[in-house]
């Protein structure tokens, strides 16, 4: 499906949805890590006033509020690279055209006898703008650019070419490209979209909590 655009009130229900998805995961780690670690915090001092204390009480307080710190950052990154990867997910699907131009490009340069572009380390920002450029032949305003080439600069492109199987050899630039196309697909679904979800807050929230608990007992 070489005319694989989406239209513009798709794009509008993906941004909105988004958006959405920001705030919804907003209030999670709100619910789920903010307002339960300050609570087992509020438990440490009450536990400071109903104890002796002592040079472990102490310690054990300092290590229940850098378990609560911690607790709170990784889940904001662990939700930040979940948010991130479905952005990328969304913003791939928009540019499906983008992307089987830029497998085209490769495959005439492969043709051509530059093989050096499936090379890890190769530089494929200059490739990714000029297709996007060329699909939509017109000029993208600035601010847009910029936050496309943030989001495609976050797909480890030169990992990808060197997984997938590419035929140096062949001169169908057509064949070469669609294989190119549907080997990066399977790879970037199979490798980053896929995998990606928000299981991790099934272990790792009864993680935070049992640590937090296991302080507070241990202070008294």
């Amino acid at each position: 499906m070489e005319n694989e655009k989406k239209s513009p009130l798709s794009v509008l229900t993906d941004t909105a949805g988004q958006g959405l998805k920001i705030v919804f995961l907003i209030l999670a780690l709100v619910f789920l890590f903010l307002i339960p670690n300050l609570v087992c915090i509020g438990f440490g001092v009450a536990a400071l006033f109903q104890t002796a204390i002592t040079k472990w009480v102490i310690v054990f307080f300092v290590l229940l509020v850098l378990a609560a710190a911690v607790a709170c950052l990784i889940a904001f990154l662990f939700t930040y690279e979940y948010f991130l990867v479905d952005t990328i997910r969304i913003v791939y699907a928009h540019l499906v055209p983008v992307f089987r131009a830029l497998c085209r490009t490769i495959a005439k340069r492969i043709a051509e006898g530059n093989t050096g572009i499936i090379k890890k380390g190769y530089d494929w920002s200059e490739h990714i703008a000029d297709s996007f450029q060329a699909v939509y032949n017109r000029k993208i305003p600035r601010i847009l650019r910029a936050a496309i080439r943030f989001i495609l600069e976050q797909i480890p492109f030169a990992d990808i070419m060197y997984h997938i199987s590419i035929d140096t050899k062949t001169q169908d630039t057509e064949a070469l490209g669609n294989s190119i196309y549907t080997q990066f697909d399977g790879y970037l679904h199979t490798k980053f979209f896929d995998e990606n979800s928000m299981k991790w807050v099934l272990w790792f929230l009864p993680l935070n909590m049992g640590l937090d608990i296991f302080l507070i007992w241990l202070m008294r």
